[in-house]
């Protein structure tokens, strides 16, 4: 994760994450607009389970925007909470 992107465990699990999953985010294509340009700032939320989240870039003016590697590439620790529960979430922000 970058900067303010953080998964924390609960307070009395282990620090150590059972495991990582990896999502990269490539793009999207055709959003709808929701400038008065007829354009959009869209950005990706990745989380799991509401346990923290990892956030791509805005990126400005297009509907069809594309996420390099090294800015949209996150390793989701995994603990034991949600280990069981194990559903990833991906929200696309317009």
């Amino acid at each position: 994760g970058h900067g303010k992107n953080r998964v924390d465990p609960k307070p009395d699990e282990e620090p150590l994450a059972i495991a990582l999953v990896r999502v990269r985010v490539v793009g999207c294509k055709d959003l709808r607009s929701d400038d008065s340009n007829g354009l959009s700032d869209p950005f990706v939320v990745a989380s799991i389970l509401n346990n923290g989240s990892y956030t791509t870039p805005v990126k400005k003016n297009t509907l069809n925007p594309v996420f390099p590697a090294k800015e949209s590439t996150f390793d989701l620790p995994l603990y034991e909470s949600v280990i069981g529960k194990m559903v990833v979430w991906l929200e696309l922000v317009v």
